[in-house]
């Protein structure tokens, strides 16, 4: 998957959020099946700590395919079914999804920055480098720039 542009993932997100990523608090079956392996649905919690653009609302869920069990680390598989996160901090650019009881990342990696030494990472192939590096502070001041220019 390509890198994303900085506006073009303000402009498909409908809430932009520091927040931290909790443990899984359900999972699903799906029925169906991916290269010999089960997909499953996961909602996991987070706690926002920060509103940075847009706003939110309860409740404080992610929802995420994954396969079990999980691919290696270097399949393919994980960029379309990547399953639960790792607990800790993010930058989060979310949309609703309401029939499925959560939220989704926007472009799936591409909308999640893990926020490490108070600084953002770019995941690299993913996330957009204009974000990289910065901290959560000058990323929000980033993000307002970028949805007031034309």
């Amino acid at each position: 998957m390509a890198e994303v542009s900085l506006k073009a993932l303000v402009a498909s997100s409908a809430w932009a959020v520091h927040a931290s990523m909790g443990a899984v608090v359900d999972r699903r079956p799906t029925g169906e099946e991916k290269d010999g392996r089960k997909v499953v649905r996961f909602w996991q919690a987070f706690r926002p700590r920060r509103t940075i653009l847009g706003r939110g609302r309860a409740p404080w869920l992610i929802v995420e395919a994954g396969l079990e069990p999980p691919p290696p680390v270097d399949d393919p598989l994980n960029a379309a079914y990547p399953g639960p996160y790792a607990e800790g901090d993010y930058v989060l650019f979310l949309r609703s999804d309401p029939a499925a009881g959560g939220w989704r990342l926007v472009g799936g990696w591409q909308g999640l920055y893990p926020v490490i030494g108070g600084r953002l990472v770019a995941l690299e192939g993913y996330g957009t480098p204009e974000l990289h590096g910065l901290t959560v502070a000058e990323a929000a001041m980033r993000l307002r720039t970028v949805k007031r220019s034309p």
